[in-house]
C-alpha cells in the first residue's frame, strides 16, 4: 500500500512539473518590436511635442499585433553636441515591456542638456495661451510702457563637464522611469582610464532596486551590451540593464569609458 501511495505522489507531481513546465514554455514573455519608418524625421528641435516625436513610430507584437497605442517617449538625452537620443517604450497584452533608442540630429548645442518631453496636453494648453489676448495699455500710453520694467536677460547656459554631462543624463532616464521598474544605478557613468587597463564590468554596479525583485535575483539576470578594447584609445560605451520577473525592463545605464 505503501508503494502505491509514493508511486501516486510521484505520478502527480510529474503531472504538476509537467503543467508548469508547459504553461512556462506557451507563455508570452517577449515585448513588442518597435519599428521607425524609413522617412521618419531625424532632426530634433528644442521642445518637440510628444505627438510629433512618435510620428513615424510602430509597435509590432507576434502575439497581439499592432500595440502602437502603447508607445511612448520615455526620455530625451543628449549624446554629444549635434545629436540626441529618444527612447521609446511600448508593451503588450501580456505587459512585456520593449525599449528602443532613436538618434536625431539637433538644430542647436546640447552638450549637458537634458530635454523634458511635452506632453500632448502641455502642448494644447500653451496654444490655448498664445491665443489670449494681450493686456490692455494702462493710461499714460508710450510713457507707461517705456517705464516698465524691461525682462531679465536670460542667463548664459552653464556648460557641463563630461562626467556632469553623464550624470544628468542618467538622472533623466531614472526620473522618467514608470513605477514598479527596476531602477538600475552605476557607481559613475563616465571615466577615463590608462591604455591596458583590466575592467570589472559589474564592479561598476552600485545597486538595482525593484518593487518586488530583490537585489540578488536581479543581480544574476544583469545584461552588459557593447564592449571596450582596452589597447586602442577612444571612446566606449557599456549599456546595463536588467529585467525583472514581470517582465518589466530598467533604465538603460550607459557607462562611457575613454581609453587615453
Amino acid at each position: 500500500m505503501k508503494k502505491i501511495l509514493i508511486a501516486l505522489l510521484i505520478i502527480i507531481c510529474g503531472a504538476l512539473g509537467a503543467g508548469v513546465f508547459w504553461v512556462y514554455s506557451t507563455s508570452d514573455r517577449t515585448g513588442p518590436e518597435i519599428r521607425f519608418a524609413e522617412d521618419k524625421n531625424e532632426v530634433y528641435t528644442l521642445g518637440t511635442p510628444k505627438s510629433e516625436l512618435l510620428e513615424g513610430v510602430s509597435a509590432i507584437d507576434a502575439k497581439d499585433g499592432d500595440v502602437s497605442d502603447t508607445l511612448n517617449v520615455e526620455s530625451i538625452f543628449a549624446r554629444n553636441e549635434e545629436q540626441v537620443v529618444v527612447i521609446y517604450v511600448a508593451k503588450d497584452n501580456s505587459n512585456n515591456v520593449s525599449k528602443a533608442e532613436f538618434d536625431m540630429k539637433t538644430t542647436g548645442p546640447t552638450t549637458g542638456v537634458v530635454q523634458e518631453v511635452v506632453s500632448d496636453e502641455e502642448e494644447e494648453e500653451e496654444n490655448n495661451t498664445d491665443g489670449q489676448p494681450e493686456e490692455e495699455v494702462s493710461e499714460g500710453g508710450e510713457e507707461a510702457v517705456e517705464n516698465a520694467p524691461s525682462e531679465e536677460t536670460p542667463q548664459e547656459e552653464v556648460e557641463l563637464s563630461p562626467k556632469e554631462a553623464a550624470e544628468a543624463r542618467e538622472r533623466a532616464k531614472l526620473d522618467s522611469l514608470a513605477p514598479g521598474f527596476p531602477r538600475f544605478a552605476l557607481t559613475t557613468y563616465y571615466i577615463e582610464i590608462p591604455r591596458g587597463t583590466a575592467l570589472d564590468r559589474l564592479s561598476f554596479v552600485r545597486d538595482i532596486d525593484d518593487d518586488m525583485d530583490n537585489e540578488n535575483e536581479l543581480y544574476r539576470r544583469i545584461q552588459v551590451d557593447g564592449d571596450v578594447d582596452i589597447y586602442t584609445p577612444g571612446s566606449y560605451e557599456l549599456v546595463y540593464y536588467v529585467v525583472d520577473n514581470d517582465g518589466n525592463m530598467s533604465n538603460r545605464a550607459t557607462l562611457t569609458i575613454v581609453v587615453q
